[in-house]
């Protein structure tokens, strides 16, 4: 059994750098900006649905380079239905 800390809007780019490289993908830095003021505003974060809509955005798009438009048109939805779902 292994303790972990919470993951927070401060400690989450751990696991985004390594999700951004298994979906071969980087991310601008207005995107990182942007991403990290979405998760900011969460107070519990949820790596199993963040993973599934990264999966998504993979899928969205063919470029390797994530921009703040994309996220924008993409998170639009997300943090809603994180709101419904949280």
């Amino acid at each position: 059994m292994l303790e972990a800390e919470a993951i927070r809007a401060w400690n989450i780019n751990d696991w985004l750098q390594g999700k951004l490289q298994s979906m071969n993908k980087d991310m601008d830095r207005d995107a990182m900006t942007y991403f990290s003021g979405v998760v900011s505003t969460m107070q519990t974060i949820s790596l199993e649905f963040f993973d599934r809509e990264f999966d998504k955005l993979a899928l969205f798009t063919q470029e390797r380079r994530i921009t703040k438009a994309l996220l924008t048109k993409v998170f639009a939805g997300l943090l809603c239905s994180f709101l419904r779902r949280y």
